[in-house]
């Protein structure tokens, strides 16, 4: 499943109103003695005043008709967003099980999908071999996929930021490429202080630039035992006021005080519901985790959701029949109705 942290969506709908108005009548003279006469003198003096006013009417008529093409346009345009958001959403789970094999599936026939699934599956995802998918393998598949998938996204981040193109990216290279302003208001310049700390801490071999291995655990901490470590003291450093060495609700809560009560609310409720492992009100060290590192989240939740789509017998692990029977669920973009649950 996916979290929507402490974020909350508004559509604003867009009302336009055209209003007549008669300020310009003289004064002493109603709005009925001038509907009629002023028009048919005007007529007289002008006789082309009429043709006139018939092409400003049919170019009024125009610009209405584009304005409603356009609002149209925009309209489709909204809807196919949704519908682009809602496919991302379908793809992910498969791009996540299949990897860097998932266009290798494009237009393949059923049986030969079927061989090519099950080879997969025999190479690279069922790691003690016994013919058995269970929930941690799909897991340890999807944390593998989703890693390498990461640092291919680092890797075209670094080659806009490499400018000497050495294969690394210097902190003036990182600065200039992230910061558009330089840092010239406070808020800049308190995170552009922060983000220099954990690009030094970064550089691990301490040549005052980042290779590839480096920037990926400098933007997915996470991904890195060290980085993780730094940033979650990084994080009670900033947050754990009464240094217990845990973040309590309310210190939770204090870290996000610009938000607006509904996506403060939700952050609550994360907490609670998420975070908060043991129900004692605080996030410890590993607690902290799911909260500030929140790229894996989809590797530990959509394992039993796979599972649940293609486990006929309901014994908590798929058997290479029970893929078999239902390999659409593993390489087909959209979910079938009939063995798919809501994602």
């Amino acid at each position: 499943m996916f979290r929507l942290w402490w974020i909350t969506v508004f559509v604003v709908g867009l009302t336009f109103n055209v209003v007549s108005s008669h300020d310009d009548l003289p004064p002493g003279h109603s709005e009925d003695e001038h509907d009629e006469e002023p028009e048919d003198q005007a007529d007289e003096n002008d006789p082309d005043k009429e043709e006139i006013d018939d092409e400003e009417k049919d170019d009024d008529d125009k610009s209405e008709d584009v304005e409603d093409e356009g609002q149209e346009d925009e309209e489709e345009d909204e809807s196919q967003g949704d519908e682009d958001d809602e496919q991302d959403h379908n793809n992910l789970e498969h791009d996540a099980f299949l990897g860097d094999n998932y266009t290798e599936f494009k237009g393949l026939s059923p049986e030969d999908a079927k061989t090519k699934l099950a080879q997969l599956i025999k190479d690279e995802v069922d790691l003690n071999k016994d013919g058995v998918l269970t929930e941690d393998e799909i897991r340890q598949r999807f944390h593998l996929t989703n890693k390498e998938y990461r640092k291919k996204e680092v890797l075209e981040t670094m080659k806009q930021h490499d400018e000497d193109k050495d294969g690394k990216v210097s902190w003036e290279e990182f600065k200039k490429g992230h910061y558009s302003d330089d840092g010239k208001d406070e808020d800049s310049k308190e995170q552009m202080k922060e983000d220099e700390e954990k690009f030094k801490f970064a550089d691990e071999d301490g040549d005052g630039k980042l290779d590839l291995e480096e920037y990926v655990a400098f933007y997915h901490p996470g991904d890195n035992p060290r980085m993780a470590e730094f940033t979650i003291q990084d994080s009670l450093k900033k947050h754990d006021k009464d240094k217990d060495g845990e973040v309590s609700k309310k210190e939770f809560l204090a870290t996000f005080s610009d938000v607006n009560d509904d996506a403060k609310e939700e952050m609550e409720k994360d907490f609670t519901n998420s975070f908060d492992k043991d129900k004692n009100g605080k996030l410890d060290k590993e607690e902290m985790k799911s909260w500030l590192f929140p790229d894996d989240d989809f590797s530990q939740e959509e394992p039993k959701t796979l599972i649940k789509e293609a486990d006929d017998n309901k014994d908590g692990k798929l058997s290479m029949d029970e893929i078999m029977n239902n390999y659409k669920v593993f390489i087909e973009d959209e979910p079938n109705d009939e063995n798919h649950d809501e994602l």
